[in-house]
């Protein structure tokens, strides 16, 4: 599970900048994304943007996931994160219709 809130400050409509670290705890290791990481929140495609919003209870999830695969920052393989991606959604609650939309978008689009 996470460990933190996603404490974060919107630099303008697209951008967001986290204020502390947001730490998530896997199977075997914690996984740290680092206070002023800058994220686009780029998971959800314009088309997308109807069925789901920018940001909600997947927020801190897409955040992880988008640290994960941007090629400055990544430390495991595409299929792992995705994986983490689909296994967070479940554990924030996310709709299983909702989720199944999320996580097949990023594995298409991937």
């Amino acid at each position: 599970p996470f460990l933190d809130d996603l404490p974060a400050t919107q630099v303008n409509p697209s951008d967001w900048r986290l204020n502390t670290d947001l730490r998530y705890q896997g199977n075997a290791q914690t996984f740290t994304v680092p206070a002023g990481h800058p994220d686009e929140l780029r998971l959800v495609p314009p088309a997308l943007l109807v069925a789901v919003p920018r940001y909600g209870r997947y927020t801190r999830a897409t955040v992880l996931h988008d640290w994960f695969t941007d090629p400055a920052t990544a430390t495991i393989d595409r299929c792992d994160a995705d994986g983490i991606f689909r296994r967070t959604l479940r554990e924030a609650q996310v709709p299983a219709w909702r989720r199944w939309l999320m996580w097949g978008t990023v594995r298409i689009g991937g």
